[in-house]
């Protein structure tokens, strides 16, 4: 069974599209992909995406955004190390032409620092990344303009590693609190639940 691969959908073909992740070799050890798989959400059949020429390096805990203006996929770190205890981290972006089905390393002027197991979400034309870890943990956002290819430093908000960013309103959602940002500033809001 595989598991942490990045996972983004694909609307104008009702598909979901997956990238890498690992599977559980026994101890401490996994296996790491750099593959894309499809999964069409009206017949549930999958289907693979078969790059031509190089890849990214195979990895998990990435994150992935779908380029629909520019027809390609943007991935962003991830962890290519094959043990529990030895992370590999990775700071690098790619593309991938969902055309030709060539993969691209990127090279933006600047970047986050090398990360993976980071939350991520898409608003509009523009992929956001915040915190995951290298060791330690990060608290950063940055902002990838799909336009530009240009990372730059969006936000700094409380520490965590595992968490959720909404769609449309740039809120954090860790367990037991609720970050929102609207700019730069990050702000803490009462949250209850059951």
């Amino acid at each position: 069974r595989r598991a942490r691969q990045a996972m983004v959908y694909d609307e104008a073909n009702d598909r979901a599209i997956f990238f890498g992740g690992r599977t559980h070799q026994g101890g401490e050890s996994f296996r790491n992909y750099a593959d894309l798989h499809t999964l069409d959400l009206e017949t549930m059949a999958w289907g693979e995406l078969l790059p031509a020429g190089d890849s990214p390096p195979p990895r998990s805990h990435a994150a992935i955004a779908l380029d629909e203006v520019n027809n390609r996929l943007v991935i962003f770190g991830g962890n290519s190390g094959g043990s529990v205890f030895m992370p590999v981290v990775s700071g690098d972006t790619w593309e991938f032409d969902l055309e030709t089905n060539e993969w691209t390393e990127l090279e933006p002027a600047r970047s986050p620092t090398a990360r993976y197991g980071h939350a991520f979400t898409q608003v509009d034309r523009t992929m956001y990344v915040f915190g995951g870890t290298a060791g330690p943990f990060a608290n950063d956002v940055w902002a990838f303009d799909l336009d530009t290819n240009e990372w730059t430093p969006a936000a700094e908000a409380p520490t965590r590693h595992r968490l959720a960013l909404a769609p449309r309103s740039l809120a954090t959602v860790t367990v037991g609190s609720l970050w929102r940002s609207a700019t730069t500033r990050w702000t803490a809001s009462a949250m209850s639940c059951c």
